[in-house]
Formats: structure tokens, C-alpha cells, sequence
């Protein structure tokens, strides 16, 4: 993903946000721990560039948190 430039794009990736999070949550039902762990660390590192990004577009405009 690229850097959040309007607030289209901050709506867009705030709900991306939502559904990595209802991922995260699905990954606790896969029964092979090590694929578990893979895919929730995935899916964590995913959430995280997301959240960056978001807090980085927040900043860029004086608005409160993500």
C-alpha cells in the first residue's frame, strides 16, 4: 500500500484495518500451530504498515489518532 494522500484513502485503509483485525481473529482456528503462527504474523505485520501509515497521514494534518 502506498502512502494514505486524502481522506478516501484514510477511510479505505481504516476499513482494511477492520477486516485485517476479523483475520487475525480467524488465524485462531487453523489447528497446524506453525501455519497459525505464520499466517497470524502476517497478518500482524500487515496491520502494522497500515497503522503507520495512518498515523503518519494523521500527523500530516493535525487530526487526532487512528
Amino acid at each position: 500500500m502506498d502512502k494514505i494522500k486524502n481522506d478516501r484513502q484514510l477511510k479505505i485503509s481504516r476499513q482494511a484495518l477492520d477486516g485485517m483485525h476479523r483475520a487475525l481473529k480467524a488465524t485462531e482456528k487453523i489447528s497446524q500451530p506453525d501455519i497459525r503462527k505464520l499466517c497470524a504474523d502476517s497478518v500482524r505485520i500487515g496491520m502494522e504498515r497500515i497503522k503507520r501509515e495512518i498515523e503518519e497521514y494523521l500527523k500530516q494534518h493535525r487530526r487526532g489518532p487512528a
